[in-house]
């Protein structure tokens, strides 16, 4: 008889990183031959653009969530606590989890409540206990956490074990290609990034900027217009991405920008899909992606001086460095996260489904 395993967390549509991470842990549990139940808590839409209906739709899902942990068929549990007010239905969620003594596993993946206190995170603490395992995205972020709340049931376990490495296609990579992939919008760093191009393109005409993903207001969609009108061919938007041409996207640029704004980032897949495709990855310092981007693997930059250390950064590594060179070497060094990453997330997956297994402090 296979063990039940809840996943109560936000799941596509919309699409997100953190939703696609639950539906890709959802994806692996089954194929292991567990019974999921996927408790799913997302909004009709991301975050970036919530209408009139956003709340009253959170609010419904997330009953229909705690119906099913209250009552549902036994078996562990693993939570993606809320960022943002949502952190309310996580505690609501989380006693009811105690009552039934299910299993839990808490996955933290945004930094909202631990730069910032939460009361409602310290309530999920004391409510949960030794009980429930904490899950971490860096050794940083559980630090903080630590720091904060002062929970001792915490393991590591980085996104970059999500990655699929393809094959490595330098001969179509760019030497004066910037790109950026994201929902396009001010919080995750359009405007940032146009910005940069003007000025990177300003002092080098070779500069080509390429942009992915969903347009998400018509004030992106007006400066998209405008960017095609002005540089014609050294600017290029290919609209959402998805599979080979996602990767051949990355293939293509030799920078990845990502000066990210938004409050809840934590390790953003984007970061690491560049990685993998050897990109020199330049972004803010939101979430753990300082700790993503050590030594040759790009730089993270505060975004209140984001636009001049940006463009030194471009403008250096082009005089500087070999394009096919620095790419291998990033790749390789990415490789070996990876593989440790999977341990760690081999071992999650057995504490989830197995009380034997032991905490760490």
């Amino acid at each position: 008889m296979s063990i039940t395993v809840h996943i109560l967390g936000g799941f596509p549509p919309p699409v997100t990183g953190a939703a696609k991470n639950n539906a890709l842990f959802a994806q692996d549990l089954s194929g292991r031959g567990l019974d999921v139940r996927k408790l799913n808590t997302s909004g009709p839409t991301i975050s970036h653009a919530r209408g009139r209906g956003y709340h009253f739709s959170r609010a419904k899902v997330n009953l229909k969530a705690a119906f099913k942990i209250l009552f549902g068929k036994s078996g562990p549990v693993y939570i993606v606590p809320d960022g943002g007010l949502g952190i309310i239905y996580t505690a609501f969620h989380c006693v009811l989890a105690k009552i039934r003594n299910r299993n839990t596993i808490l996955h933290h993946r945004t930094f909202l409540y631990i730069d910032n206190h939460s009361q409602f995170v310290s309530i999920i603490n004391k409510v949960c206990g030794r009980s429930a395992l904490n899950v971490f995205l860096s050794e940083g972020m559980k630090d903080k956490f630590v720091k904060r709340y002062g929970t001792k049931n915490n393991i590591v376990v980085g996104n970059s074990h999500y990655v699929e490495l393809t094959n490595l296609d330098l001969g179509i990579k760019q030497n004066y290609a910037v790109g950026h992939l994201s929902n396009l919008c001010r919080e995750k760093g359009f405007f940032d990034v146009c910005d940069l191009f003007e000025n990177l393109h300003s002092k080098s005409s070779e500069v080509t900027l390429h942009l992915g993903g969903p347009i998400i207001d018509t004030e992106v969609k007006d400066r998209i217009d405008a960017l095609k009108s002005k540089y014609g061919e050294s600017f290029q938007y290919y609209g959402p991405l998805y599979g080979e041409e996602k990767q051949l996207f990355y293939n293509r640029c030799r920078f990845f920008l990502f000066p990210t704004r938004y409050p809840l980032e934590a390790a953003p897949n984007v970061v690491y899909e560049a990685l993998s495709a050897g990109c020199v990855v330049i972004a803010t310092t939101n979430g753990c992606i300082p700790e993503m981007l050590p030594g040759v693997r790009g730089k993270s930059i505060p975004i209140e001086i984001f636009a001049d250390a940006a463009t030194e950064t471009v403008l250096s590594t082009l005089k500087e460095d070999d394009l096919r060179d620095r790419a291998i070497k990033i790749r390789d060094d990415l490789q070996r996260e990876i593989a440790e990453d999977k341990l760690r997330y081999e071992r999650m997956v057995r504490m989830l489904i197995n009380r034997e297994e032991k905490y760490d402090s």
